[in-house]
């Protein structure tokens, strides 16, 4: 979901079956914003119009591949296979060509060729630094495609025109906030777009907490190098849902700052009851204060290399 507020959802590539079948290149944007009434699907990647000679889609089949939603709404595209088969590396199957989709101009790029296969099992996260992590794959015992490795991709929007490394947005100051009231942020003075992105988890190749919430700020003057200013958080619950986001800004050359972790609260206490009307579970029995989760996030990104190194893995970066 890469416009939570729009309720805008882009679904590519899969088979028809589990395994045993090829993979597809067809791409949809799925709308689901209005209650109670019929989702809208729409062929994407059409690049402004349909003809027999362009269908829309992606670049290539994929099946077994991995997405991620960067914080600009683009949504980066990573790995997969021609021929859907559990654990199959076959040269003539793989697909080493990642691509952006890229929503406003409804258009799928294609990238860099990457160097190490990413199929089944594999997985492709967002980090606070608006960098991916592709990496893993495999799985399946003594077997010889179990790749212990992992790299790191950094998005186009992280370079300038003339390919030299683009300097990041400060990263915004800010803590938590509750759903349908006001995000105050500090943040650098060149700023043009703000967005929420829902921490994620992957297996399989899914990433079902993956969620990007555009928001709309305004700013006050510049004190010290910083800007204070505020956006209006989405006013219903499922839009916006209640956990950990990461807070990105970006300014008017669309490079993202590196990201605060804030947490999205409802406005007021869950509690449920049983026909009796006992309170069963409160929701400060099972919350988490800010820095416990903090400690949490840094621990999970920190522990790559404790886990890894056993396996003596390879961690390298890929360019744009």
């Amino acid at each position: 979901m890469f416009d939570a507020v729009e309720g805008r959802i882009l679904t590519f590539g899969g088979q028809e079956l589990y395994d045993g079948s090829f993979g597809t290149r067809n791409a949809y944007i799925i709308t689901i914003k209005e209650p109670h009434k019929k989702v809208k699907v729409d062929v994407a990647g059409l690049n402004g119009s349909k003809s027999e000679n362009n269908p829309g889609g992606m670049f290539y089949q994929r099946v077994f591949h991995t997405s991620v939603v960067l914080p600009d709404g683009s949504v980066f595209i990573a790995g997969g296979e021609i021929w859907g088969q559990p654990f199959n590396e076959a040269d003539r199957d793989i697909q080493l060509t990642p691509e952006i989709y890229y929503p406003d101009r409804d258009i799928f790029v294609p990238l860099q060729r990457n160097n190490v296969v990413r199929v089944y099992h594999s997985l492709s996260i967002l980090l606070p630094d608006a960098t991916v992590l592709n990496g893993g794959g495999g799985l399946c015992g003594n077997c010889t495609v179990n790749h212990y490795d992992a790299q790191i991709f950094r998005p186009p929007y992280l370079y300038n025109k003339n390919g030299t490394e683009a300097i990041q947005p400060k990263t915004p100051v800010s803590s938590k906030v509750t759903v349908g009231k006001t995000l105050r942020i500090f943040a650098d003075a060149d700023i043009k777009n703000s967005s929420l992105v829902r921490l994620g988890t992957v297996s399989h190749t899914v990433n079902t907490d993956q969620r990007r919430v555009p928001l709309k700020h305004t700013c006050e003057d510049e004190e010290d190098g910083y800007r204070y200013c505020t956006a209006q958080i989405y006013p219903d619950p499922g839009v916006v849902l209640p956990g950990h986001y990461m807070l990105f800004v970006m300014n008017s050359a669309g490079v993202p700052s590196k990201a605060a972790t804030i947490k999205v609260e409802l406005d007021f206490p869950l509690s449920y009851f049983t026909e009796e009307e006992e309170e069963v579970e409160d929701k400060k029995d099972c919350d988490m204060d800010g820095k416990q989760v903090q400690g949490m996030v840094d621990m999970i990104f920190a522990a790559a290399r404790k886990f890894w190194n056993p396996q003596q893995p390879t961690l390298v970066t890929q360019g744009q």
